[in-house]
């Protein structure tokens, strides 16, 4: 999904909504049972209720590596459920050498199916290259909290939150950095 297509979308809908997709199995309602088939079917139904109004859904992948292999399958298929024309968003938050990265990058893309992937900069660079190299694929750089929070002084740096809040937004790229905030 590039841009165009996500704005025509956001005026199709009037609507900027990300639903996030952070099943919790001990939080769910009963009546959908237990297990990863359970966190299908709850998913399934969140995507179904906002269909009309969302223009992304961002499901945060550590609840479902949490379920061990059944996890990566309601992941790939949650991501499949998403409607066409709404930005799948892989809420990673990868950061790691490039090596690592590159396979991050490979599995979010090639394997899930999402349009866009969080990533952690705090490594520099090298962590984040990797998946700009995916032309008509989003990178989201997860930069501070939306809240100020207290972050002591290392040495003779200024606190991390101030010197680069988000350092890869300045880097000079072919492929865009968003850094979303809140």
């Amino acid at each position: 999904m590039d841009v165009q297509q996500l704005v025509k979308t956001i005026r199709r809908k009037s609507s900027f909504l990300c639903v996030g997709l952070d099943p919790d199995p001990a939080k769910m309602p009963r009546h959908l049972g237990t297990g990863a088939e359970a966190v299908l079917r709850f998913n399934r139904s969140i995507i179904d209720a906002t269909a009309d109004l969302a223009v992304a859904y961002k499901p945060n992948v550590a609840f479902y590596e949490a379920m061990g292999s059944e996890g990566w399958d309601v992941l790939s298929e949650t991501l499949s459920a998403i409607p066409e024309g709404c930005l799948r968003i892989a809420d990673a938050k990868r950061g790691d050498i490039g090596n690592t990265a590159t396979r991050y990058a490979k599995a979010a893309f090639e394997q899930w199916g999402a349009d866009a992937v969080t990533v952690a900069p705090y490594m520099g660079r090298d962590s984040v290259e990797p998946f700009l190299a995916f032309e008509d694929k989003w990178t989201m750089a997860s930069c501070w909290p939306p809240l100020p929070i207290r972050v002591p002084k290392i040495s003779n740096f200024t606190a991390l939150n101030r010197a680069r809040p988000c350092g890869a937004v300045s880097w000079k790229s072919a492929a865009p950095i968003q850094a979303p905030s809140g």
